[in-house]
């Protein structure tokens, strides 16, 4: 075998590995893309689930707190009419009042606070999936390119 037959060989070859390698390279980033994205969305989800128990869990302390605290200011009063619906004509009432605006005010901030960190978490999954495409894209890119060069090289030893 000559060595200009040699040197074309050796060029395919080259240029064949060298595409394939960033092809590989570039199938890997996006399934590392979108590997990241799946773990980030489960992150979403686990932090809904967080977000819905600790609101739950305020709202059970705020009814427990408020049976307590109807129990102890029934001490020498009636309070027949006092319930979560109908919190009683007297200050007793008006504190409770409060109390229950009080709640339900730290229950929405609870859960807007859930809702933008969803949001953010969400926002961050598709930045992983967008960048593995784009890693994916850039290395076709970076093959087609060693193709290329594969080809100008063999024009350059078949003109030799």
């Amino acid at each position: 075998m000559n060595p200009m037959m040699l040197m074309m060989i050796g060029n395919a070859l080259s240029t064949g590995i060298s595409a394939a390698g960033q092809m590989a390279a570039g199938e890997s980033a996006r399934k590392t893309g979108e590997f990241n994205f799946f773990g980030k969305m489960t992150e979403r989800e686990v932090s809904k689930v967080e977000t819905l128990a600790n609101h739950n869990a305020r709202a059970r302390l705020y009814k427990d707190n408020l049976k307590s605290t109807i129990a102890a200011f029934s001490v020498g009063r009636d309070v027949s009419t006092i319930n979560d619906k109908n919190l009683g004509p007297d200050s007793v009432g008006a504190f409770l009042k409060r109390n229950q605006d009080i709640v339900s005010e730290d229950l929405r901030a609870s859960d807007l606070m859930g809702a933008f960190k969803s949001a953010q978490l969400a926002q961050e999954a598709r930045v992983y999936r967008i960048e593995g495409r784009a890693k994916k894209q850039a290395a076709t890119i970076g093959a087609m390119t060693a193709i290329a060069g594969g080809i100008f090289r063999h024009g350059q030893i078949k003109a030799t």
